[in-house]
């Protein structure tokens, strides 16, 4: 019977050559011939922490990743500043966003940045932001919020844009972050077709005023409720231009109103921004001309 075992002709020289080949070949000095136990370890993963006047190129959104946290010089190109970074004392979890728990986060936020650009960050090309935590950062021990302002594009925008520099005392440094005037287009039916910032000097047909404080309502509520928001500002421009509240006011300006959009709102910014609809184009301020800038029309 033949032996089954056996592997014969030119595979079996070859099959016994590998054999003796393996056999003969010994490890080099320092090589044990393991494969496991010389690798180096993993790095732990490193948790994000914030710091007050850092500064970063992008951000991907409330919930602030490790892979997302690589802050810059402030005097680089970059788009979001850290202002102030604060700390959940008796949260449970991540906030949820338009939480009792995120609001006094933006409260507490809005009061920095306050602090910090000099003012109401409001009456500028600014925008406010607190980030938080990821649940997977949570679970680990993070319970900071991130007290972040950007430069926004224009006065009803919220996308941010590029910048070199810190945002610190803003408004007096950078004066031409500051809401001016505003050159309007309108159409045939009076609806705002474009709003561009011009100095007060060029013509224009708006002007900034002010900031009225909204209502603690649900954002239906607010959209809904803009008469109200339109009346506030004209009593802005009164206060403004330094003329009286009473029968004429509605005749010598009305109002354009720019309020938080629905993300803003449910962060907990109550924040409309005011400007005076001019009745005739001006190359000048309102500001304090009193009845003869605004005469009743």
């Amino acid at each position: 019977m033949r032996d089954r075992r056996r592997v014969h002709g030119p595979l079996a020289a070859l099959a016994a050559g590998l054999i003796l080949a393996v056999a003969g070949c010994g490890n080099p000095a320092g090589v044990d011939g393991l494969l496991t136990d010389d690798w180096a370890a993993f790095p732990e993963p490193v948790a994000v922490v914030p710091v007050a006047g850092q500064c970063h190129e992008s951000t991907s959104g409330i919930r602030v990743r490790v892979s997302d946290h690589h802050p810059i010089d402030c005097a680089n190109s970059q788009r979001v500043e850290t202002i102030h970074v604060g700390t959940f004392e008796h949260a449970d979890s991540v906030p949820p966003e338009g939480g009792q728990t995120m609001r006094a986060a933006f409260t507490e936020c809005d009061q920095k940045a306050r602090d910090w650009v000099g003012g109401d960050w409001r009456t500028a090309r600014l925008r406010l932001m607190v980030r938080t935590p990821t649940e997977t950062a949570w679970a680990g021990g993070a319970r900071w919020f991130r007290c972040d302002l950007s430069e926004a594009r224009a006065v009803y925008a919220t996308l941010e844009v590029p910048r070199k520099g810190s945002l610190k005392n803003a408004l007096t440094a950078e004066p031409q972050l500051l809401h001016q005037c505003f050159k309007v287009n309108l159409s045939t039916d009076e609806t705002v077709m474009s709003i561009v910032a011009v100095t007060c000097d060029r013509p224009h047909e708006a002007e900034f005023v002010g900031i009225h404080t909204a209502k603690q309502v649900t954002y239906e509520a607010f959209l809904e409720d803009f008469d109200d928001h339109h009346a506030a500002c004209l009593r802005l421009v009164a206060a403004y231009a330094q003329v009286p509240v009473d029968s004429n006011l509605e005749y010598r300006a009305r109002t354009l109103v720019y309020g938080p959009d629905e993300a803003d709102w449910t962060a907990g910014d109550r924040g409309v921004r005011c400007l005076a609809w001019l009745p005739d184009r001006l190359t000048r301020s309102v500001r304090g001309g009193g009845t003869s800038a605004l005469p009743a029309r």
